[in-house]
C-alpha cells in the first residue's frame, strides 16, 4: 500500500485577497515546461509546476480544484500552470532534475525557469492560495532570498527558506530557518504555525538520516507539554510517530500518546472526530495493549458505505495487516477492494495489500501470484518491482518474513 505525504503548509490567511471580484479567468496551462517558459516570457508571468502521481489523493484534489475552485483559479492568474505526470517517461526527467519524491510537489519559477519557491502537499485551498500570494508579492529566486536573509535576516525570508529547505529535504537547514523565524518574530511565527514546522523538519530529518531520533523526540515532547496546545499539533505529532514506529520505536511512541491524551480526550468538535477516533485506536493498541478495543473502535469509525469504496476497503485491510488483527476478514475486504478499484494503478495498490495479508496467513505462493498480477497492471512501479523480488525470494526460501 502506497503512502503519500500530505505536508500542508500553513501561512497567515490571505484568502480575502482572492475571495472577491468577478469570476476567475481561464487558467493558462502548458503541455510542457519548455512551452510554459515560452508563454511566461511572452506574458511576463511566473510558472507553477505541479508534480503529480496517479493514485495520490491530494494530487487529485488539486486537479479538481483547478477546475472548480474559484479561489484557486484566481490565485493562478498571472501564472502558467504545467502539470507533470511523474509516471510518464517523457515528463519524468523534469521530476528527476528537481529530485521530486513526494506528491504533490509544487515548484514556482520565474519565466526563465529559476526556482523561486517549492513546497509539498495540498490540503486546505486557503493555504495553497496564501503560499502563492506570498511568492507573487516577493518573486525573488531562492539564491537571492538566501543572500538577503544572510545580510539582513527577516521573518518572511526565514519562513520561506525553511519551507524551501524542507521541500528539498534539507531538513537540518529547514529546522534552522524555522527557528530563525521563531526568534525574529515569535508572534507571527505562532500565527504561521512555525512550532509544528520545526517538528516536521526534525521528523523528516529522521527519515532522511539527517537528524537523530532523540532530537526529534525532544521537539515532540516539548510541543506536547505546552499547556494550550492546538489540537491539530497533538494529532499530527502522534500520527507521525505512529506512522514511523519502526524507526522511532514503540518506547518513544507510547510517551507521546500519553502526553497528547489530555489535549485530545475531551475534544467535542465534529471536525476532529475522525482523527480523535484514530488516536483512541492507537492508544488502545500501544498504551492499553487492548486489540479487541482497537478493532471495535476501528469498525465504529468506518465511513458510511465503506464496503463499496475501494479506498476505504484497502485502508481497513491494510490496517488489519499492520496490526496482525482480523486477517481472514481483511483478505476478503482487500479482494472486494480489488474488484471495485477504478484504475489499474489503484487495483495494483490493493492487490499489494491483499498479497501482504495472504502472505501473513502463510500462503506465500498465492501472495506471489497476487504481486505478479499487481506488477502486470502497473509495470513501471519501482515499489511493486521491489515487492516482486521480495516475494520471489520468499517463495524460493531465500528471504525472511518482514
Amino acid at each position: 500500500m502506497h503512502r503519500f505525504a500530505r505536508l500542508t503548509a500553513t501561512l497567515p490567511a490571505l484568502f480575502l485577497l482572492f475571495s472577491c471580484g468577478g469570476p476567475p479567468g481561464p487558467v493558462v496551462e502548458a503541455p510542457s515546461f519548455d512551452e510554459a517558459r515560452r508563454l511566461a516570457v511572452e506574458n511576463d508571468d511566473l510558472i507553477v509546476i505541479d508534480f503529480w502521481h496517479d493514485g495520490c489523493p491530494p494530487c487529485a484534489d488539486f486537479a479538481l480544484a483547478v477546475e472548480e475552485d474559484a479561489g484557486i483559479r484566481r490565485a493562478l492568474d498571472g501564472l502558467v500552470l504545467v502539470k507533470i505526470d511523474t509516471r510518464n517517461p517523457e515528463q519524468n526527467a523534469l521530476a528527476d532534475s528537481h529530485d521530486v519524491r513526494m506528491f504533490p510537489t509544487f515548484v514556482m519559477t520565474d519565466s526563465h525557469g529559476e526556482v523561486l519557491s517549492r513546497w509539498i502537499g495540498y490540503g486546505d485551498p486557503e493555504d495553497w492560495i496564501a503560499t502563492v500570494a506570498a511568492i507573487k508579492d516577493d518573486p525573488v529566486t531562492a539564491a537571492e532570498r538566501a543572500a538577503r536573509h544572510q545580510s539582513n535576516p527577516s521573518f518572511r525570508d526565514a519562513l520561506a527558506l525553511g519551507r524551501l529547505s524542507l521541500a528539498r529535504r534539507e531538513c537540518a537547514d529547514a529546522e534552522r530557518f524555522f527557528r530563525d523565524a521563531l526568534r525574529l518574530d515569535p508572534s507571527k511565527a505562532k500565527e504561521a504555525d512555525v512550532p509544528i514546522r520545526i517538528f516536521r523538519a526534525a521528523y523528516h530529518g529522521v527519515g532522511e538520516e539527517q537528524i537523530a531520533v532523540d532530537h526529534a523526540t525532544r521537539i515532540a515532547s516539548g510541543l506536547l507539554q505546552e499547556p494550550r496546545l492546538k489540537p491539530e499539533y497533538a494529532f499530527e505529532v502522534t500520527e507521525r510517530f505512529v506512522d514511523a514506529i519502526d524507526q522511532v520505536g514503540e518506547e518513544r511512541v507510547i510517551p507521546c500518546l500519553r502526553m497528547a491524551y489530555p489535549h485530545i480526550v475531551d475534544l467535542a468538535d465534529a471536525e476532529f472526530q475522525e482523527r480523535q477516533n484514530e488516536f483512541f485506536i492507537n492508544y488502545a493498541i500501544y498504551v492499553e495493549k487492548n486489540a479487541t478495543q482497537a478493532l471495535r473502535l476501528k469498525r465504529a469509525g468506518l465511513p458510511e458505505a465503506w464496503s463499496e469504496d475501494p479506498d476505504a476497503l484497502n485502508s481497513f485491510a491494510w490496517w488489519c495487516f499492520e496490526h496482525d488483527l482480523n486477517l481472514e476478514e481483511a483478505e476478503q475486504v482487500a479482494a472486494r477492494g480489488v474488484e471495485l478499484a477504478t484504475s489499474e494503478a489503484a487495483r495494483a495498490n490493493v492487490l499489494d495489500t491483499q498479497a501482504e495479508i495472504v502472505n501473513a496467513l502463510g500462503r506465500t505462493q498465492a501472495a506471489f501470484a497476487l504481486i505478479e498480477r499487481a506488477l502486470e497492471l502497473d509495470p513501471q512501479s519501482e515499489y511493486l518491482q521491489h515487492q516482486h523480488e521480495r516475494f520471489n525470494d520468499l517463495v524460493n526460501g531465500s528471504a525472511e518474513m518482514p
